[in-house]
This record gives C-alpha cells, structure tokens and sequence, in this order.
C-alpha cells in the first residue's frame, strides 16, 4: 500500500514539474485597472459616485505600458455599474452607457457597452440598493486605438451624464473598479 502511495506522490511531483517547465500560458485573460479616477460632478453616496445631473463625468486613465504582450484585437472595456430608474429607486434596471476613449491627439472614439442587470423582479420602488449590480462589454476596441494608447502610455475613458450617454435615462453609479480592461495575454499568461 505505501508504494502505491509513494509511487502517486513521485507521479504527481513528476507532472507538476512537467507542467512548469512549459512555461508561461498565452491566451489567459487579463484585467487592467485604472491608475487614475477623477469624478466631477457627481454625487457621492457610500464608495459609489452617481451621475445624476446633466454633465457630470467620470474619468479613468489606464496606464497601458501592461499590455504590452497583449493581443490588440481583443481589448475591451468591462463594466460593473450601479443602475436603477430613479432617486431611491428599484431593482433590475439596465442602461446603454456611452464612454469617449481617448489614445491622445486624434485617436479618440465612442465606445457603447449595455450594462445588463440579471437581477429579477425589475421594481419601481426602493430597494436600498439591492437589484442594482449591472455588468456589460463592448466591442473590441479598435486596433488603432490601443496601438497608439500604447506608444503613449495611456487610456483615457470618460462617462458622461447625459441624454444621449445614458439610454434609456437611468442613474448610474460608478467607481474606481466599475470599468476595467479586460484581454487575452499572448506571452505571460
């Protein structure tokens, strides 16, 4: 029974040390938080900072020097808002939200992401904040985009709150870690 035993063990050891010696993993998924969030004109309420009035902004900056090694076709911006339909309000609502991603002088576009909601029941009432949670992507964003971000370092994402950013019209919340770029790693894995 013990050599059974042994003969597991030095089995295992031997995989996992094959296993190493392979080496790093391309393709796993990688997060990149941003290094920098500014807020304006937002409201404040428990670590959250809700756009409710017309031209309020939030803005992320990503220090993009981390994807290098990352595959460019496949950066996109992932999202975890707050979302409900009004001061003190329900549960399950969803909204289209509209960044301004910007690389520099010249490279800048919108990105639109559908921030879902997979809370039920949807609720008109106040739910104190349960049922508020969304989650969404956009597309890639463009190859052009993240190439130049790259040679200059930097990502810039700005939310801003207003009738054609927030579809259909909701009050959104969001901080540091609501909006992060997600990617595949072809070298480290």
């Amino acid at each position: 029974m013990y050599r059974i035993l042994l003969l597991v063990v030095l089995l295992l050891v031997t995989l996992a040390a094959a296993y190493a010696a392979l080496g790093p993993f391309p393709g796993l998924a990688g997060v990149l938080a941003a290094d920098e969030y500014n807020p304006l004109g937002c409201v404040r309420i428990a670590g959250w900072d809700w756009l409710r009035a017309t031209d309020a902004r939030v803005t992320w900056v990503f220090d993009t020097t981390a994807l290098h090694g990352a595959d460019i076709d496949s950066v996109y911006l992932n999202v975890a808002p707050l979302i409900t339909d009004t001061v003190d309000g329900g549960a399950g609502w969803e909204a289209q939200l509209r960044f301004w991603v910007s690389a520099g002088e010249g490279m800048a576009g919108y990105s639109t992401v559908p921030a879902l909601n997979p809370y039920r029941p949807q609720t008109s009432y106040n739910s104190r904040g349960v049922g508020y949670r969304c989650y969404g992507h956009g597309s890639p964003l463009s190859r052009e985009l993240i190439s130049r971000a790259m040679d200059t370092g930097r990502l810039t994402v700005t939310l801003v709150w207003t009738v054609d950013t927030v579809l259909p019209i909701r009050h959104v919340a969001v901080n540091r870690d609501a909006v992060t770029l997600g990617y595949a790693d072809l070298e480290t894995g």
